[in-house]
């Protein structure tokens, strides 16, 4: 069922090895028809850039080739289990079903937090930007 899906994402992997970056490798597909929408592998160490996740970019693809930012008829297929970044960005395209391959090691995540967290600074004031602007947008569409 979804061989071709997991066959293309391992290709990304492959790839990224090749050029020696982090062998990860993703597909955003639909999930009614297992159409594949995008693919990518890891471009970390590629574009020096650390949000460059395979996922994040197969994402990218993704609301590019379907013009929309909700991608709730799709689903995704990592070679890795996703980190909490691409988690996040997951959950935030409305992608209803993710599948990987190999569960990450969580050691690694909990290796890399922040030292410190903070929050609450001028905090009424980003509440009403958030609030102003989401008032605005809702009153452009009721319009």
């Amino acid at each position: 069922m979804l061989r071709k899906i997991i066959d293309k994402a391992f290709e990304c992997a492959f790839e990224c090895l090749k050029r020696n970056d982090i062998p990860i490798g993703a597909v955003v597909f639909d999930l009614e028809t297992l159409e594949i929408i995008s693919f990518s592998g890891n471009k970390v160490e590629l574009n020096k850039n650390p949000l460059h996740h395979a996922e994040i970019l197969a994402l990218n693809q993704a609301f590019e080739v379907l013009n929309d930012k909700n991608l709730e008829n799709c689903g995704i297929y990592a070679t890795l289990e996703p980190c909490s970044m691409c988690m996040g960005a997951i959950s935030h395209a409305h992608i209803k079903k993710v599948f990987f391959g190999a569960y990450q090691n969580q050691k690694l995540i909990k290796e890399h937090k922040p030292e410190e967290i903070l929050g609450g600074f001028s905090e009424e004031k980003s509440k009403e930007l958030i609030k102003s602007f989401f008032k605005n947008l809702r009153d452009e569409n009721n319009s």
